[in-house]
């Protein structure tokens, strides 16, 4: 409001100067007009008085009748040479040749009066230039104070006037504010609450005009959103409890889990090193083993699916021989192939190369899956893997693999869905085919992890062909395989080292203490991590294979009691079948020294104690 009345202020005193200013011009334009024709006039009256050199007074009178008009202030009449003749003031001491022109009419318009002179000349019809047609002056002056007084009168009236007016402006502005102004201005404020998210404040109603309705559909508006935002709070808690028990389920499940996997690889490794089998018998056990690892591989991904739709999943690449894989995923498959009488084969375009640059885990794991379905959906003919690949740029290659199968086929609305999550495609209470509907939508989000691109080509009835893409460097095969034997050399095969290992599954126990004692370690063992707390001794042990979950008390735990209690305490190496994310991170920041997962291998254990038990 202040600021109106300020503006208003400065309006009325902006508006009064200018009609000051215009009306002391007008009347100023006026008094000039009127003291030239009163200066004529008198020039006509005085003409005879002036001949006759004020015979009788005539030209007194002239003056004394000319004051009788309040704003003329002197008045002189002179003789051709500036004699005066008659005058209303004293001229003892006056010089008209200063201040009167000889030659025609000059008027001076002072601040305070405006002063007309002219020469007075015989009325004739010509114009003489002869200085006799001249026969005098007149001089006179005309006062500004009476006009001056009456305009500040009027200015005085008018700024009441105005003033006024202004005054009932600023109420009528006041009272439209109230009306129109306030409720706008309460309106845009809620708004600018809602801007920052404050939507449980309401918004103040009144009136059933234009305002009243806007401000009523805004009211309705916020209840909406603030509605949308609970609802969206709560549905955000529950995905976010959601996600919790779905973590946790998954960490229990992979514990539960991996638990006799440990039991199944380290047996298989025991079995594949420590008897004699048969080429057949060999055979088989490579199978088990490749199956075994591959399983703990899908395990380890659907662990990892949330975090892969999270965005957070990463790609390891790693140098790989390409058709080594290929046989890998071939093997898998051919006792389901033979089972239902169907031919698995293999292709390669030409110059394929031999070793690639790409994550293997995730290739198998596509792959396997489209084998898997290959197989599932044909029931007589063949499935075949196809490689080709072509130049990119800068040591770039594309590879694209292809499963091509003889099988039913899928029609265009089966193959618009087929990679989405939890759609299999037949679907019903009919449906021949087990399966959960993730694997195909998991390869498509691995595939778009690893930059490639993924599809199907298909025709009911006709089979299908699975296709995925992904980029590699170009790799000498020559200096792969020499690294690779280099770095195999450095791996030691025997220890003579003392190892305390902690487990409370007697499965896990056996199969590590066999493996451990087929390295040449010498193996004692607790079931608990208070029962490894008692058997330690200072200086006897040179490694501490350590689970986490354990009755009584648990490998942190009894980690820390053995490091505050001893001095020499060798390193602890947590062996644990909790495998999630950050697991490993997690109990190392804890007290560990290091941290395998289950199920391990022989090769793995083999690492570790050669990084702490080379001596």
């Amino acid at each position: 409001m202040i600021p109106i009345l300020l503006i208003l202020v400065v309006l009325g005193s902006v508006l009064v100067f200018v009609f000051q200013y215009k009306t002391l011009w007008l009347v100023n334009e006026q008094l000039r007009l009127k003291g030239e024709t009163t200066l004529n006039a008198l020039i006509s009256s005085g003409r005879e008085g002036v001949v006759n050199e004020n015979l009788f007074g005539s030209l007194d009178r002239l003056v004394i009748n000319s004051l009788h008009d309040r704003e003329i202030e002197s008045l002189v009449i002179m003789d051709k040479n500036m004699s005066v003749l008659a005058s209303s003031i004293n001229t003892k001491n006056w010089n008209p040749r200063n201040i009167i022109s000889k030659d025609n009419l000059s008027i001076v318009d002072g601040p305070d009066d405006i002063t007309f002179s002219s020469p007075i000349e015989l009325d004739s019809g010509d114009k003489l230039e002869d200085m006799d047609n001249r026969i005098g002056y007149i001089y006179l002056v005309f006062s500004k104070k009476i006009m001056q007084q009456e305009i500040g009168g009027i200015t005085k009236t008018m700024t009441q006037v105005i003033f006024v007016a202004l005054f009932l402006t600023a109420v009528f502005v006041l009272m439209i504010t109230n009306i129109l102004i306030k409720p706008i201005l309460t309106l845009t404020n809620s708004s600018k609450k809602i801007e920052k998210g404050h939507y449980d404040e309401e918004i103040p109603v009144s009136g059933h005009d234009e305002i009243g309705e806007l401000s009523r559909a805004f009211e309705v508006m916020r209840q909406q959103i603030n509605v949308k935002m609970i609802e969206t709070t709560r549905a955000k808690e529950e995905a976010v409890q959601l996600a919790k028990f779905r973590e946790t389920f998954l960490a229990n499940m992979s514990h539960e889990i991996r638990t006799p996997m440990n039991g199944v690889i380290g047996i298989i490794e025991l079995l594949t090193l420590n008897t004699k089998l048969d080429a057949t018998q060999k055979e088989y056990v490579e199978i088990i083993k490749n199956s075994s690892h591959d399983l703990l591989a899908i395990l380890n991904d659907i662990l990892d699916l949330s975090k892969l739709e999270a965005g957070e999943m990463n790609i390891a690449p790693k140098i790989f021989n390409y058709k080594s894989l290929i046989h890998k995923v071939k093997s898998l498959f051919i006792g389901k192939a033979d089972e239902k009488g169907l031919k698995i084969t293999s292709e390669y375009g030409n110059d394929f190369p031999e070793y690639v640059l790409a994550d293997s885990n995730r290739i198998t794991q596509i792959l396997s899956n489209f084998v898997s379905n290959a197989i599932k959906f044909t029931d007589t003919g063949s499935v075949n893997i196809s490689s080709t690949w072509k130049q990119k740029e800068l040591g770039k290659i594309i590879i694209r693999i292809e499963v091509i199968d003889t099988g039913v086929g899928i029609d265009e609305k089966g193959q618009k869905v087929a990679f989405e999550e939890f759609k299999q495609l037949d679907e019903g209470s009919t449906k021949a085919f087990k399966g959960t509907g993730l694997g195909l939508a998991i390869c498509s989000k691995l595939t778009n992890l690893m930059g490639g691109e993924i599809g199907v080509d298909s025709e009911k009835g006709k089979g299908s062909t699975f296709w995925f893409t992904f980029e590699s460097d170009e790799i000498e095969a020559g200096s792969f395989k020499d690294s690779q034997s280099n770095k195999s050399k450095e791996v030691m095969e025997s220890f003579d080292a003392n190892v305390l290992l902690v487990d409370d599954e007697k499965i896990n126990i056996i199969v590590a203490k066999l493996m451990l004692e087929g390295m040449g370690c010498k193996v004692t063992t607790a079931e608990n991590g208070l029962e490894a707390v008692n058997k330690y001794e200072d200086g006897k042990f040179d490694v501490i294979l350590m689970d986490m979950q354990m009755p009584v008390m648990d490998g942190i735990e009894a980690t820390n009691n053995i490091k505050e209690s001893f001095n020499n305490v060798p390193p602890i190496i947590g062996l644990s079948a909790n495998a999630m994310v950050g697991d490993a991170e997690k109990f190392i920041a804890q007290g560990l020294d290091d941290y395998l997962s289950k199920p391990t291998t022989i090769a793995a254990l083999k690492e570790k104690l050669n990084l702490y038990c080379r001596s």
